[in-house]
C-alpha cells in the first residue's frame, strides 16, 4: 500500500514538473516614453496568432512621473504587437515572443523613431530604417513617391526592390542567429506584403481615376494585367500570414478590386439604404467566394466590424452576423463582431418609439441661400453649431458627450443647432440618427452650395473636415471658427461662458 502511494506521488511530481515545463514564459517589454501626458498606453494584442486592430486590446499602467511601463504577453503563438504614435505618425511594432525581453525608448512628442535594446534589438532597430505606410489607402508619401511613374512594370520591379533588400537582410541576420526563425517568418510576412500592398494601393489609385472618377491616367492594359499578376501568384488563404496587418490589407485590396473587376455598379433606381445593402452583400459574396476557413473567418468577421464602425446601421450587417454566427459558431472574433454590430439592432429598435417633442427638424432650411437664414431666429442668444453628417464616424461619437452640454446650458441663452451636409438621397437615415441619437433642439439640413459657402467663412471653399463646431454670438456673427467639442467638456463650457460674459459686458 506504501509502495503504491509512493509511486502516485512520484508520478504526481513528474506530471507537475512537465506542466511547469510546458507553460509559456511572457513576453516583456520594457519602455520609457518621454514627454507622455496620459497615465496609461493601450497595446494591440494578438488573437490567436492573428493581428486584428480592435479584437485584443489592453491598457498599460505609465508611471507619469518616469514615463516608464512593462508589458507581458503571454499569447500561445508568437506574433506582432503594435501600438500607435501619433508623432510618429505610424504604429510601434514589437515580435512577442515566449520568454524574450526588449525595452524601448522614445519621445512622444518626436517623430524620430524608437530606439529598441534587448533581445530583437537588431531586428527592431532595423526595421524602424524602413519606410512603412500607416493607413490603408492614404496617400502616403510613399504611396505618392510611385505615383509619379507610368509604367506598370517599372514601378512595380522598384517597389520590390526594397522587398528584396528587407529580405537579404532578414536572411543574413537568420543566418548569424540574432532572430529567430518565427521571427525571421513574420518580418518576412510583413516585409513581402507591406511591399505588395503598396504597389496594388498605387495600382488602385491610377485604376480609381480612370474608371470611377473618369479623369486623366496612366492606368491601362498593362497596369491592369500587373494588377492581377500580383493577386494570382499569391496564396490568398494563408492563415498563417494573417499575423501581420499587410497581409489583412493585401486581402482587403483584393476584395475591392474583384469588386470593380466583377463590374459592380450602383443601381441607381435604389435608395441609399437599398443600395448600401446591396454593396455589402456584394462584398461578402466575395468574402464567402475567395477566401476558406480561417481566412475567409478573419476577413469576414474583419469586414463586418469595419462596416459596423462606421455607424450608418445597414440592416444587411446584422442578417450576414447572423450567417457568420452560422458557419463560426465558436469564432474567437464573435465579441469583437458583436461591439459593433449590436448597436445596430439597438437602432431600429429605438426608431420603432416615439420621437421626442424636444426634437425640432427646420422644414424649409434646405432652401436657405446664406449663413444669415441659419443663425436668425436665434438673435439675441448665443448658438453652439454643430456641423456633421451621418457618414461621419467622429461626428457621431460625440453625441455621447452631448448631455454634459444640455446641462451646461441650462437656464442660459444659449441654443445648439446641428446642421448635417448630408445629401438629398440621405434624408431618410439623417432622420433617423437625428432621432436615435436624441438630437434635441433644432436641426436642419442645408445644401452643398450653403454648406461650402460656410467653408468659405470658416477656413477654405476648397477644403472641410467634420466635425466642425463653431460659436455664434448674439448679433449673429460667427465669433469661433474651431470651438471645443463636446468631448472636451468643461473646456468647452468655459468657450462658451466666455462668450455669455462678453455679450453682458457689450
Amino acid at each position: 500500500m506504501h509502495n503504491i502511494q509512493r509511486n502516485f506521488i512520484i508520478l504526481l511530481l513528474i506530471s507537475i514538473a512537465f506542466i511547469s515545463c510546458d507553460k509559456r514564459e511572457p513576453y516583456v517589454l520594457v519602455g520609457t516614453i518621454d514627454n507622455y501626458k496620459s497615465d496609461s498606453i493601450g497595446f494591440y494584442l494578438p488573437l490567436n496568432g492573428k493581428y486584428m486592430a480592435g479584437a485584443n486590446t489592453v491598457k498599460v499602467p505609465i508611471d507619469t512621473a518616469t514615463g516608464q511601463f512593462t508589458l507581458e504577453v503571454s499569447d500561445e503563438l508568437d506574433a506582432f504587437v503594435t501600438f500607435y504614435s501619433p508623432a510618429y505618425g505610424n504604429y510601434i511594432t514589437t515580435w512577442a515572443e515566449a520568454g524574450k525581453k526588449d525595452s524601448v525608448v522614445m519621445d512622444w512628442a518626436l517623430k524620430d523613431a524608437p530606439k529598441f535594446y534587448g533581445d530583437h534589438e537588431k531586428a527592431l532597430n532595423f526595421y524602424y530604417t524602413r519606410p512603412r505606410m500607416f493607413i490603408y489607402h492614404a496617400w502616403s508619401v510613399l504611396e505618392n513617391k510611385y505615383m509619379k511613374d507610368s509604367l506598370a512594370t517599372d514601378t512595380y520591379k522598384k517597389i520590390m526592390k526594397e522587398y528584396q533588400l528587407e529580405l537579404d537582410t532578414i536572411n543574413q541576420m537568420l543566418a548569424e542567429e540574432s532572430i529567430s526563425e518565427e521571427f525571421a517568418r513574420g518580418l518576412k510576412y510583413d516585409s513581402r506584403y507591406h511591399w505588395k500592398t503598396l504597389f496594388s494601393a498605387v495600382a488602385w489609385h491610377h485604376y480609381y481615376y480612370k474608371n470611377l472618377l473618369k479623369r486623366k491616367s496612366v492606368y491601362n492594359d498593362d497596369w491592369e494585367a500587373v494588377y492581377k499578376k500580383l493577386f494570382e501568384e499569391e496564396d490568398l488563404n494563408n492563415s498563417e500570414a494573417l499575423m501581420t496587418r499587410y497581409y489583412s490589407d493585401f486581402l482587403k485590396d483584393y476584395r475591392l478590386i474583384t469588386q470593380q473587376w466583377n463590374g459592380y455598379e450602383r443601381d441607381t433606381t435604389l435608395n441609399a439604404s437599398d443600395a448600401a445593402d446591396a454593396y455589402h452583400n456584394q462584398n461578402i459574396e466575395i468574402i464567402r467566394d475567395s477566401y476558406e476557413g480561417q481566412v475567409e473567418e478573419y476577413v469576414w468577421a474583419g469586414y463586418l466590424a469595419h462596416e459596423g464602425l462606421q455607424k450608418k446601421f445597414e440592416k444587411s450587417l446584422l442578417k450576414s452576423f447572423d450567417d457568420f454566427k452560422q458557419v463560426y459558431p465558436e469564432s474567437a472574433y464573435l465579441s469583437h463582431v458583436s461591439k459593433y454590430i449590436d448597436p445596430i439592432a439597438d437602432y431600429y429598435k429605438k426608431l420603432e418609439r416615439p420621437m421626442d417633442d424636444d426634437i425640432i427638424f427646420r422644414a424649409d432650411a434646405m432652401e436657405y441661400t446664406s449663413w444669415e437664414e441659419i443663425v436668425a431666429p436665434h438673435k439675441g442668444e448665443i448658438i453652439y453649431v454643430d456641423m456633421w453628417a451621418t457618414w461621419c464616424g467622429p461626428c457621431k461619437d460625440e453625441f455621447k458627450h452631448k448631455d454634459g452640454l444640455k446641462e451646461f446650458i441650462k437656464d442660459k441663452p444659449i441654443k445648439v443647432l446641428y446642421v448635417s451636409s448630408d445629401r438629398d438621397e440621405y434624408e431618410d437615415r439623417w432622420k433617423e440618427m437625428v432621432q436615435y441619437y436624441d438630437l434635441e433642439g433644432e436641426n436642419m439640413r442645408i445644401s452643398q452650395d450653403l454648406y461650402w459657402k460656410i467653408w468659405g467663412m470658416i477656413h477654405d471653399k476648397k477644403m472641410s473636415s467634420l466635425p466642425r463646431y463653431l460659436i455664434v454670438d448674439r448679433e449673429g456673427n460667427m465669433v469661433v471658427k474651431e470651438a471645443k467639442r463636446p468631448s472636451d467638456g468643461q473646456a468647452l463650457y468655459d468657450q462658451l461662458a466666455e462668450q455669455l460674459m462678453a455679450s453682458v459686458d457689450d
